[in-house]
């Protein structure tokens, strides 16, 4: 994967949490190219090259446990705080912000429907979810870059899947993640912190 991919998945990552709850996520991108220049990062020129060849392959079920989302019919409950994730859209999959329990927090989120059927999100701030979503419940230390790493990974696999072909829990776990290791053979989980923070801008999420 080129670095790109890795630099959209923090961009959209930044967009969600600068700006307002009310704001528009093409709002939230349009408030970041008008203030680029006030935005400083020490790593503007930093070019990453990535050799995959001596990465491995794990099971998603090796990684993390997946709950399906369970809030209720969302447009029958109050208006809150709790950001609710529910299928693809803009805010990272955030539907509505209702008067909910907050259930999770610093993890995935995939989805189980819509168009957008397979879009993986990482969420740092407390949120509940409905059906339309799993959540991953990570078997490992998670932390915002690392989290950024693997939902950049899995995305990256979520054009196999349609509305007509559905992400599920039992699909997702049956994947594999191609991810770095360190000489043990376990996933090199600093070497994708490091990554991350390394690339332009990511000194500042």
């Amino acid at each position: 994967m080129a670095q790109r991919f890795w630099t959209l998945s923090y961009f959209y990552y930044i967009c969600f949490n600068i700006k307002c709850h009310e704001a528009t996520l093409p709002q939230r991108v349009a408030a970041i190219f008008n203030n680029i220049e006030k935005i400083k990062t020490i790593n503007e020129n930093n070019k990453i090259e990535i050799d995959t060849s001596k990465w491995k392959k794990f099971k998603c079920e090796e990684l993390f446990d997946v709950k399906r989302g369970n809030v209720g019919n969302l447009n029958e409950l109050f208006k809150g705080e709790t950001p609710v994730v529910s299928a693809y859209g803009d805010y990272q999959g955030i539907q509505y912000y209702l008067d909910v329990e907050p259930t999770y927090k610093n993890t995935l989120t995939i989805s189980f429907n819509g168009s957008g059927t397979g879009y993986c999100a990482y969420h740092e701030y407390e949120f509940n979810a409905n059906s339309d979503c799993g959540v991953l419940i990570p078997k490992f230390t998670m932390n915002k870059y690392i989290g950024i790493f693997l939902a950049t990974c899995i995305n990256y696999f979520a054009y196999k899947y349609m509305y007509g072909r559905k992400m599920s829990r039992d699909r997702f776990l049956k994947e594999s993640l191609l991810l770095p290791v360190d000489s043990v053979g376990n996933p090199n989980w600093n070497y994708m912190e490091e990554y991350i923070k390394k690339l332009p801008y990511g000194d500042i999420i």
